[in-house]
């Protein structure tokens, strides 16, 4: 497809996505120690993404209460290149938000502050708690551009390699859960983490915008049968 062509429906895919109203993590500093509040919960996460550093962010979005009309006003995004420490493609980020009940809910473009959705999990993703006053580790997100597929072996069994023809279209997501506490240095001190116990989480309305797709199944977590949800901790 030639290049002309190739920004042309770029830009209309980008007119297109839904602009997200969304809060921004507040994102450690590797050089300042992580203090954490009484009414906020923070999360470590290490992620890869191939190609390195495309330019997109994770999305969360915390579960409403009763008193809350709506999970939209509850989106999270990260920021790219607000990492607390590199390891060669390997790169770890800590920051502070609300606690409760979070649903990785896919990935975003974010560009001078604005975010677009590209992704949406709502095909099948995990949900997960963050508790007040602790630091939880989601352990390591993958995500791969679906039309250059990454070798991780967790996208063995997934079909890849369709080309949408534009970049910034359609990425997989897979996770590595943390399997025990552990502790991180943030700042010079010593910060104990505890592992995000995940739940498979069905179906949902893709209110988000974006391309839709599903996480990579987890061991032990989540699974799929066909194009339905299997919750893998119920059996």
């Amino acid at each position: 497809m030639k290049a002309p062509l190739i920004a042309a429906i770029t830009l209309l895919i980008l007119a297109s996505m839904t602009p997200l109203s969304a809060k921004k993590l507040i994102h450690a500093r590797g050089n300042e120690p992580l203090e954490i509040g009484a009414n906020e919960g923070a999360i470590l996460f290490r992620e890869k993404i191939y190609p390195a550093k495309r330019a997109i962010s994770l999305v969360l979005v915390r579960l409403p209460s009763e008193s809350e009309p709506s999970p939209l006003d509850n989106v999270v995004t990260t920021d790219v290149g607000k990492e607390v420490s590199q390891a060669g493609d390997e790169y770890t980020f800590i920051g502070r938000l609300p606690p409760g009940s979070y649903v990785l809910a896919g990935t975003a473009y974010v560009d001078g502050g604005a975010a677009l959705m590209l992704t949406c999990l709502c095909m099948g993703t995990v949900k997960f708690d963050i508790a007040a006053g602790k630091l939880t580790d989601m352990g390591m997100l993958l995500a791969s551009a679906e039309d250059m597929p990454a070798t991780f072996p967790e996208f063995d069994n997934l079909k890849l390699g369709r080309s949408f023809g534009a970049p910034l279209m359609q990425y997989v997501i897979a996770l590595r859960p943390a399997t025990e506490a552990s502790s991180i240095l943030v700042g010079g001190i010593s910060v104990v983490t505890l592992p995000a116990e995940y739940q498979a989480f069905g179906k949902f309305p893709n209110l988000l915008g974006g391309t839709v797709n599903r996480l990579a199944p987890v061991p032990g977590i989540l699974g799929y049968e066909a194009d339905q949800v299997v919750d893998l901790k119920a059996r």
